[in-house]
């Protein structure tokens, strides 16, 4: 058995979905562009209304659109958060799932709810950081969490060091 670098305890709650989902709504690099796109449409439209009316007015309806879908981001944020916490709870009985996470040179081993599943780092396509946690992301796309202040072996800083070692890109800085 291969030694482990890093280990990761922590309780998987709602804060932990909020920061999950809000950057993989609002924050990957793909919803950024069209975030600033819908931006500059709204604004460009704005102007044309102010400078010429009469034409201006044409573009008026994809704004319709330009909200529906913001709109529409932010529902599935909100639903996706929901879900998770209520899968959460149903799936400890209602208690909080405690989540443990373990990695040596070769993978990531994750136990929750007396199941442990191993992951192989060669199967990780890229890491990112948002205020209080690392999210580690497959290539199929499933997570591993690692909550930056609960490492009890190894810390934060060293754990983004090491996945960047191992060729891993991560986004985002850790703060």
């Amino acid at each position: 058995m291969d030694e482990i670098r890093f280990e990761n305890e922590y309780i998987r709650d709602k804060k932990t979905a909020r920061e999950l989902y809000g950057w993989w709504f609002f924050k990957r690099p793909l919803f950024v562009v069209i975030y600033i796109y819908f931006a500059l449409y709204l604004c460009f439209v704005i102007v044309g209304l102010i400078l010429s009316p009469d034409t201006a007015v044409e573009f008026v309806p994809v704004i319709f659109f330009i909200v529906i879908a913001v709109c529409m981001f932010v529902l599935c944020y909100i639903s996706s958060i929901n879900t998770m916490v209520r899968r959460d709870k149903e799936m400890s009985g209602g208690a909080e799932l405690f989540c443990r996470v373990s990695v040596t040179d070769r993978e990531a081993c994750v136990s929750a709810l007396g199941s442990k599943s191993a992951i192989a780092l060669e199967n990780m396509k890229y890491a990112f950081t948002t205020e209080n946690y690392i999210f580690l992301v497959t290539k199929a796309r499933m997570m591993v969490i690692f909550k930056k202040d609960s490492f009890t072996v190894g810390d934060a800083e060293s754990f983004v060091a090491f996945l960047r070692e191992k060729g891993i890109k991560v986004k985002g800085k850790l703060k």
